[in-house]
This record gives structure tokens, sequence and C-alpha cells, in this order.
């Protein structure tokens, strides 16, 4: 900044808290404002590490459709059956903000499918009535979300 002449300009810098951007801000001597949604996104994630067993779950589930393309073909099947959209399921990824969002709004659609399909080919991969729950609850929650950014 100070190459560009332009250091005089900047009063504060917002970002999220980065080793590297705050030494670079402290090196600058300017104020440093969190992100809000970074910060936001950060309290998101420590809380559903509180529902990881769940989580992973439900990752395991969409890893063996994922991984096996006879049981996947299955719940294709049963989705046209029971006369739902034929959607694939999603796994969510550490680092794409809104990808448990993705992850459980795509499970949560197929969830007939996918009990029916379950019982048929690999019963302990099975989630109970109360795991059910607990999805649904954390997609409404998550949704909430997704609508604060979007705005």
């Amino acid at each position: 900044m100070r190459e560009w002449n332009i250091d005089h300009k900047i009063t504060a810098i917002a970002s999220d808290n980065a080793a590297n951007i705050t030494a670079a801000t402290r090196e600058g001597d300017w104020r440093q404002i969190p992100c809000f949604a970074h910060t936001l996104n950060l309290c998101v994630q420590s809380a559903l590490q509180q529902l990881a067993p769940v989580l992973n779950k439900v990752k395991s589930v969409v890893e063996f459709f994922k991984r096996n393309t006879q049981a996947n073909q299955k719940l294709v099947t049963m989705q046209k059956r029971i006369c739902l959209p034929i959607l694939k399921l999603k796994q969510d990824v550490a680092t794409r903000r809104n990808s448990t969002y993705d992850m459980l709004h795509r499970f949560s659609s197929t969830k007939d499918a996918i009990i029916a399909t379950i019982a048929l080919i690999k019963p302990d991969l099975a989630l109970t009535d109360y795991k059910w729950m607990i999805i649904k609850s954390v997609h409404t929650v998550l949704k909430m979300f997704m609508t604060l950014q979007s705005k």
C-alpha cells in the first residue's frame, strides 16, 4: 500500500483472523475489523462439532452411495418408484461454507428413498428416528444462515 502511496487512505481492514493478515494489518498500523460472515461461519462450524456423530453418520451414508454404483442405482430406482425427483446425494466439504447445509438438504429431500434403499441392501447404515429429527432441525437452522447470506 505504501508502494502505491495509498496507505494514508486506509483506516481499517476487514478480514478473517488469519495470522498473515493480522500481522500485515498490525505492520501497517491499521485497525482490523473481523469479517462478520467469517466469524459467524466459525461459530456455526463450532456448533456443528457438537453434532459430529450424526453428521458423520450422514457422511457415511452419502459416501456409501457415492462409492457403490449398484447401491446408487438402487437409490435412483427407489426415487423413481416413490415418485421423488432423481437427486444425487451431496457430500459436505470442509472448505465450502454451505456444503453441510447442501448435504443435509439433499439428504432430507431423498429421505424416504434413502430409508427404503438402506433397509433393503445395508440395514446397518439405517438412521434412527432421533437422528432424522436432528438432521431436520439442523437443516432448518442452517437454512437461516443461507437466507442471511443471500441478502
